[in-house]
């Protein structure tokens, strides 16, 4: 190792940079399927791979002990959810190394770079065959969830955007914590007293509130809404909308959704000084960059955007809450 390897180290840690793959990869497991546990069943499919299941289990792949279950396929392939799950005929016993060094790989492509005889990994792959043939089921695809439950699918998708937003946010309130800390320590070298007055001491500028209790709204001649100030927005505002939209018709379980979607797009607005029309589209922009959000759910959060600020506007004509 070189000493200008430390460069790599001497870094700020990025929250968004380094867990957004790592949130992306937990969603996108969650909706996948899981077997109920049922012993005669799982004893039944063990034996199906060649093994005993009266004594400890050995690795599909190599044949050491096993020490862990393995995904034969992925549970995400590029930040979506594969359609396979955590299910009899996906899951095998496997030694921690073969599991480390097979990662995502298509599992007879793995068995075939394995250090065992021609004979030995035909075998195998046989075992392994029969094994996803009785009991892995057909894979399911987020279009079938999304047609099967629109809604609930829009709004986990929401949530999921939601938190990547409060990552990135956590980035640069944790930029403006590593400032002050920079202030304080020049002003500590420039006074060496052992005391400082507080009225020298540097204060640390807390980010504003997503949401707060003010609101700073400009309206055009046709009462539509040309500039927001998303900081201000009121901290009921959501909530407001959600009942506004069952006061027009709307399910619970629809307006919960378009509430999601709508605290999305304020998170994403956050510190935007543009027309809600541009927001939207900047928004709807910035999830198509995503490759884990599909087009539908896309158009779905652009329609609950769309349909929060109607609301805004519909409220700001009411109150009639022009300029601060």
């Amino acid at each position: 190792m070189r000493v200008e390897s430390i460069r790599t180290h001497l870094q700020p840690y990025r929250i968004h940079a380094r867990r957004s793959t790592t949130v992306n990869h937990a969603f996108a497991s969650a909706i996948a399927p899981a077997d109920a546990f049922a012993i005669d069943r799982v004893r039944t499919a063990i034996s199906l791979l060649g093994q005993d299941p009266d004594v400890d289990l050995a690795c599909v792949y190599c044949g050491l002990p096993a020490e862990t279950w393995d995904h034969l396929r992925g549970l995400v392939v590029k930040r979506n959810f594969s359609g396979y799950g955590h299910v009899l005929g996906n899951l095998v016993p496997s030694c921690k190394p073969c599991n480390s060094r097979k990662g995502s790989k298509d599992w007879r492509a793995f068995l075939e770079s394995t250090p065992a005889d021609r004979s030995t990994r035909a075998r195998r792959e046989a075992l392994i065959a029969a094994y996803v043939a009785e009991y892995l089921p057909e894979p399911l695809t987020v279009a079938t969830f999304e047609d099967r439950c629109p809604e609930l699918m829009a709004e986990f998708s929401a949530i999921r955007m939601e938190v990547l937003a409060l990552l990135a946010r956590a980035d640069d309130v944790a930029a403006a914590i590593r400032a002050a800390q920079v202030g304080l320590a020049r002003r500590a070298d420039a006074s060496p007293t052992s005391s400082t007055p507080s009225s020298a001491r540097p204060v640390v500028a807390s980010a504003p509130p997503i949401l707060s209790g003010k609101r700073r709204t400009a309206m055009s001649d046709n009462d539509e809404i040309t500039k927001m100030d998303w900081v201000w927005l009121s901290a009921d505002a959501i909530e407001q909308f959600k009942a506004w939209r069952i006061q027009g018709g709307a399910t619970a379980a629809s307006a919960s959704s378009y509430a999601t979607g709508a605290r999305s797009f304020v998170h994403y607005c956050r510190g935007l000084d543009k027309d809600p029309s541009s927001a939207i589209e900047d928004f709807y922009k910035n999830l198509a960059r995503n490759s884990g959000i599909t087009p539908r759910a896309r158009s779905d959060y652009r329609s609950h955007a769309r349909a929060f600020v109607r609301f805004l506007s519909a409220t700001s004509r009411q109150r009639g809450s022009v300029g601060t």
